[in-house]
């Protein structure tokens, strides 16, 4: 049985088909899951609901993921699990662990990968 059963997740990513995909193997997975297509639009729902895990896109138009971390880090208790996917390797592993990271998914990512570390994520 998947422990993402019960769970309340956040995909955050400007691209629909990223956010379609996750959200569809999430869902397959158990979980309860919203969707934001940036930054701005996250830390609204973020402020209005609590979330087990927050799942952002790094780039994104509106409000970046870092942008977003570190917002949620400033202003929610407690505070979701934190998970990073990116094109790109802007944040050092040491800013991700100051910044409250789980983890980085580079794209593309394997789905799959994901699940796992959100199982580890939330039952750790």
């Amino acid at each position: 049985m998947s422990t993402l059963r019960e769970k309340t997740l956040l995909v955050v990513d400007d691209e629909v088909m990223i956010r379609e995909i996750l959200i569809e193997v999430l869902v397959d997975a158990g979980a309860q899951v919203d969707e934001a297509e940036n930054g701005t639009a996250a830390l609204a729902k973020v402020r209005a609901k609590h979330y087990d895990a927050v799942i952002s896109d790094m780039r994104m138009p509106g409000g970046n993921g870092l942008e977003l971390i570190t917002k949620i880090n400033q202003e929610i208790t407690p505070r979701p699990k934190l998970f990073l996917c990116s094109g790109f390797t802007d944040v050092t592993a040491e800013a991700a662990r100051d910044l409250g990271i789980v983890r980085i998914f580079s794209k593309p990512f394997a789905a799959d990968e994901i699940v796992e570390a959100l199982n580890n994520a939330l039952t750790n």
